[in-house]
């Protein structure tokens, strides 16, 4: 910490390090597509007032 020219150079390492973690993987083996399209389906519903308790806005 008392090197900042070396702190910034270990922020931005990790920052790159988190940028370029990829999830594609895991989100394909759990079935993210399609559970995306569901929640997509569900969120429009309610933001239209077609919930299936019938309740409106």
């Amino acid at each position: 910490m008392q090197d900042e020219k070396m702190f910034r150079t270990l922020v931005m390492a990790f920052r790159d390090a988190v940028a370029g973690i990829d999830f594609k993987h895991v989100w394909e083996m759990e079935k993210i597509p399609e559970m995306q399209q569901g929640m997509m389906a569900g969120i429009y519903r309610i933001l239209s007032g077609r919930t299936d308790t019938g309740g409106g806005m």
